[in-house]
C-alpha cells in the first residue's frame, strides 16, 4: 500500500499535491524510514519533557514546603530568645540545632547563609535579630511564591494552560530546527562544486551556525527559569540573537554579517550580565563590611530600612483586615 501511495504522489501533477506532502515524493525509502524514526523520537522526547516538568512543578513545590518549616521553627526559636532576653541553656541549646538544621534548607540564600554561620560563631542579641528579621523577609517571600505556584497549579488560567502543552515540545523543536539546518547544509554541499574552503561552502557553513545559534537563543529565552536568571536582559539578548538569525531569509550572503552580529551579543552578554546581585552583597552588620567601609555600611542600613517598611505596612495592612 505504502509503495502504491508513493507511486501516485510521484506520478500525480504537483499542482494536485499539497505543498506539505510534495517533498515526501523525492525521499527515497531509507530516507522515509529516517524521518519517521525522527519524528517518533521527537515525540518520545515531548513526553518525556512533559512529564519531567509535571515533576519539577511538584518538587518545586515540596522544596519551597520544606524550607518553609525549617525557617519558621527556627523563627519560633528566636522569637523566643528575644522574648527571653536571657534564655536557659536548654533553650540556647536548642537554638544552636535550629541553626544548624537552617543550613539544610533547599533554598536558603548566599545572604542567609552568611548570617547563620555569624550567628554560629558568636550568637550576640544583635546578631540574633538581625538574622530574624531577614528570616521574616525571606518567609514572606518563599510564602507569596508557594501561594503562587499552587494557584498556578490547581487553577491555572488560559494562556498557562496552552504554555503546558506548548513549553515541553521546545527541546523537540529546537532539536528538529537544528537537524534539519545540517540536512540542509550536508544537501547543499554536496551539489557544490570545489572543495569545503571555498567562498561558497563556506557561506553554507556560516548559514547553518548563525541558524542554530538563533534556535538555541530562542530556546534559552523560552525555558530560563525566572527565578534562576532574574535579569531580564539575558533573554532580551537571546531574542535579539534568535530574531537576527531571521535575517538568513533574505539569503545566504547575509550570513557572515548575521552571524558576526551574533557573536558579538553572546559575548556581551558576558559583560552586562555579569554584576553581583544585591542578594550577593555583604549583609548589613557584615564584619567586612563594617571593616572596609563604615560610610557604606551605614548606607546599607539605611537601605535595608527602608526596604523593610512597605514590608511591614504590608503586614499591618493585612492583620487589619483580618481583625475586621
Amino acid at each position: 500500500m505504502y509503495l502504491t501511495l508513493t507511486a501516485w504522489l510521484a506520478s500525480a501533477p504537483q499542482g494536485l499535491i499539497p505543498a506539505a506532502v510534495w517533498p515526501w515524493t523525492v525521499l527515497s525509502d531509507l530516507d522515509t524510514l529516517a524521518a519517521v524514526g525522527a519524528a517518533a523520537v521527537l515525540l518520545w522526547l515531548y513526553l518525556y519533557y512533559a512529564v519531567r516538568n509535571e515533576r519539577q512543578r511538584l518538587q518545586r513545590a515540596n522544596e519551597i514546603q520544606e524550607t518553609l518549616y525549617i525557617y519558621t521553627r527556627l523563627a519560633g526559636e528566636l522569637s523566643i530568645a528575644e522574648r527571653l532576653g536571657s534564655p536557659s541553656q536548654g533553650d540556647r541549646n536548642e537554638l544552636l540545632r535550629r541553626l544548624q538544621a537552617c543550613k539544610a534548607a533547599p533554598y536558603l540564600t548566599p545572604h542567609l547563609h552568611e548570617q547563620v554561620q555569624a550567628c554560629l560563631r558568636d550568637c550576640d542579641r544583635a546578631r540574633l535579630e538581625l538574622l530574624h528579621r531577614s528570616l521574616e523577609r525571606e518567609i514572606h517571600k518563599l510564602t507569596e511564591e508557594r501561594t503562587r505556584l499552587l494557584r498556578r497549579q490547581h487553577a491555572p488560567g488560559w494562556g498557562l494552560t496552552w504554555w503546558r502543552l506548548i513549553s515541553p515540545a521546545a527541546l523537540p523543536a529546537a532539536a528538529g530546527g537544528s537537524l534539519l539546518l545540517i540536512w540542509q547544509l550536508w544537501h547543499e554541499s554536496a551539489g557544490l562544486p570545489g572543495s569545503w574552503h571555498d567562498w561558497p561552502h563556506l557561506l553554507l557553513w556560516m548559514r547553518c551556525l548563525s541558524g542554530l545559534l538563533g534556535i538555541m537563543g530562542l530556546y534559552s529565552a523560552l525555558t530560563l527559569q525566572r527565578r534562576e536568571y532574574p535579569n531580564a536582559l539575558s533573554n532580551l539578548l537571546s531574542l535579539a540573537i534568535a530574531a537576527l538569525a531571521l535575517i538568513l531569509w533574505m539569503g545566504e550572503e547575509a550570513a557572515p554579517y548575521v552571524l558576526g552580529a551574533q557573536l558579538l551579543l553572546f559575548l556581551l552578554g558576558f559583560r552586562l550580565t555579569g554584576g553581583r546581585s544585591r542578594k550577593e552583597r555583604p549583609y548589613v552588620g557584615h564584619p567586612d563590611l563594617m571593616k572596609m567601609d563604615p560610610e557604606l555600611h551605614s548606607m546599607e542600613q539605611r537601605t535595608d530600612q527602608r526596604a523593610e517598611e512597605p514590608a511591614e505596612e504590608h503586614t499591618e495592612k493585612h492583620a487589619d483586615q483580618d481583625a475586621l
